[in-house]
């Protein structure tokens, strides 16, 4: 699949995809080895404007994603969001 980002008739963007659709795998016996604790860590807390900057980054940068109160008052505001 290709996606290509166009303004006034230039070419911004370019994203190509390979999309594999595989058999279901087989349930396993055992859980893996536990992960060793991580050296560092680095707390988040999401604000409207890192969620924007999130949203834009991963090109789903529409307004019910990072506004909460626009989110309530458009459509589909009977699914419950995270404050």
């Amino acid at each position: 699949m290709k996606h290509e980002y166009r303004q006034n008739n230039a070419l911004c963007l370019s994203e190509e995809q390979d999309i594999v659709y595989k058999a279901a795998a087989a349930p396993r016996l055992s859980l893996d080895k536990p992960v060793a604790e991580a050296r560092w860590s680095q707390p988040v807390t999401p604000s409207p404007l890192l969620l924007f900057r999130y949203s834009a980054v991963t090109f789903n940068g529409h307004r019910i994603h990072y506004d909460h109160p626009f989110s309530i008052q458009s459509s589909h505001a009977e699914i419950p969001l995270p404050r």
